[in-house]
């Protein structure tokens, strides 16, 4: 059986006490919770160790979903790669109150 570490998702709602339960995951041993992502999220702050995404948000691109979404699936293999070489189980929580507009 191969020993190489799966990449995991957990979704929950906003206030459901997906912290708490995030926070007891992450205690497991080799265990690596990535918090509050989003594959369409582009954040507009300045992020100097980011130049791809500076780019993208300064140009015509940041509204390409498909390039973006390839980006990010991209980003997610590095991060399993990476995991690999650790030894670590990544655990991805999203950002699903973000998709929830309030007037």
């Amino acid at each position: 059986m191969s020993q190489k570490p799966i990449i995991r998702t957990i979704h929950h709602l906003s206030c459901s006490g997906g912290s708490v339960v995030s926070k007891c995951i992450g205690a497991m041993p080799n265990t690596q919770i990535v918090s509050e992502i989003h594959p369409l999220r582009l954040r507009y702050d300045f992020i100097p160790f980011d130049p791809l995404q500076t780019f993208l948000t300064q140009t015509k691109l940041k509204n390409d979903i498909n390039l973006i979404k390839k980006i990010f699936l991209r980003r997610l293999l590095s991060v399993h790669d990476l995991a690999q070489q650790l030894n670590l189980n990544v655990v991805l929580r999203d950002d699903t109150h973000r998709l929830f507009k309030t007037k």
